[in-house]
């Protein structure tokens, strides 16, 4: 053997040994943090597991139940993560069955004192970590904390609701996350953010949303968003860069104009392939905004007359405004947001190689060309 042979052996034994090193830990409400979180012997506390799932290709599942905050109040969190996957090998965090692991951050409180977890998961500085198929509810004052250095994460599945229902006093944002302008690469595909918000507490309602960001490279589709009422369902913050807005759905009324804000200065944003619903004057408000590379195409707005209060800046394309959706339940919940078959939504989206499946899963697209919004519609009504 030459030289050559015997250092790519070695190579190729040292990527086998790393990957043969990822683990799989299960975490059950009927588990024990002393078990060696097997499927038969399952971990107690997903903070256990982040705790031990510390090389990259590790995957933690989480069994169906109600996960509580363990007593952790705000402004404390219950789930910390400290370490990093790799591009190849992302460490995972999910639910075994989808919607069906509820991360409860306990707070029961509608007063100015809240007494849940500020948040159930807190990103910290970790990068490439996945974090899928969770009901995340009850926290009080984010779904998940981002507000340091991570990068390379994906949000994908889960359920985000009651985030930051109680009375709030400070200028600050309740939202489904937060991410400033040191974080990049996120991608969030198939969530649903609903009742985000305050119950009141400043004259002015306005400050708390689905996503707030000032991120790099951010991708976010296939999600739905509807009852963000003392915010936007998404606002662009001041210094976002390389954002694709594509193939949402959002619904009912936010706090002021429009259901996405553009705030301040933002490059290379392209807004593709959403349906607005409902929102008030027009689908997209702006505040102060200098965008630079904005495109918003293909997009269905019903309920207001405009796509953009003003489109400077933006390059507006083969958007319909006026059609009803025709969603099969947008009047009383649990809504239903998937498409009937005579709505006008189904094949009038452009294909992006980005949204290759749509909220559920389901492969886009399943007709001649990909419809708008959230669900591709498959023929099953």
């Amino acid at each position: 053997m030459n030289r050559q042979s015997h250092f790519t052996n070695i190579i190729l034994f040292l990527c086998a040994l790393g990957t043969a090193q990822a683990a799989t830990y299960y975490v059950s409400t009927s588990g024990n943090d002393s078990n060696s979180g097997s499927s038969t012997a399952p971990l107690k506390t997903i903070s256990h597991a982040a705790a031990v799932a510390t090389q990259p290709g590790d995957t933690v599942i989480v069994m169906n139940g109600t996960y509580s905050n363990g007593g952790v109040v705000a402004p404390n969190f219950v789930v910390t993560l400290n370490h990093s996957g790799t591009s190849a090998a992302p460490i995972t965090f999910k639910a075994q069955n989808r919607a069906k692991a509820i991360l409860n951050s306990g707070n029961t409180s509608t007063s100015s004192t809240c007494n849940g977890a500020s948040a159930y998961f807190n990103l910290a500085n970790a990068s490439f970590i996945v974090i899928q198929g969770f009901v995340i509810e009850n926290a009080c004052n984010s779904g998940i904390q981002s507000n340091g250095d991570a990068h390379d994460i994906t949000i994908r599945w889960n359920i985000i609701r009651y985030i930051g229902n109680h009375w709030y006093t400070e200028s600050l944002g309740l939202d489904g996350i937060f991410l400033n302008n040191n974080e990049y690469n996120f991608t969030f595909d198939g969530n649903m953010f609903y009742d985000i918000g305050r119950t009141g507490g400043l004259s002015y309602n306005n400050l708390d949303h689905g996503i707030y960001s000032h991120s790099q490279n951010t991708t976010i589709i296939n999600n739905i968003f509807y009852n963000i009422s003392k915010g936007w369902a998404i606002q662009q913050a001041d210094g976002a860069d390389n954002w694709l807005i594509a193939n949402n759905t959002f619904a009912f009324p936010s706090a002021g104009s429009g259901q996405i804000m553009l705030w301040d200065n933002a490059t290379n944003l392209t807004i593709q392939n959403n349906i607005f619903y409902e929102p008030v004057g027009y689908a997209i408000e702006r505040y102060t905004s200098v965008v630079n590379g904005c495109a918003v195409t293909n997009n269905l707005v019903y309920g207001a007359s405009v796509v953009m209060d003003n489109s400077t800046g933006c390059n507006l394309s083969a958007n319909e405004v006026g059609p009803n959706p025709m969603f099969i339940n947008a009047t009383t919940s649990p809504y239903n947001f998937d498409l009937q078959s005579s709505s006008p939504a189904i094949n009038q989206g452009v294909y992006l190689s980005t949204v290759t499946t749509d909220y559920l899963g389901n492969t886009r697209p399943s007709g001649p060309t990909t419809d708008t919004g959230a669900y591709e519609y498959m023929g099953q009504n």
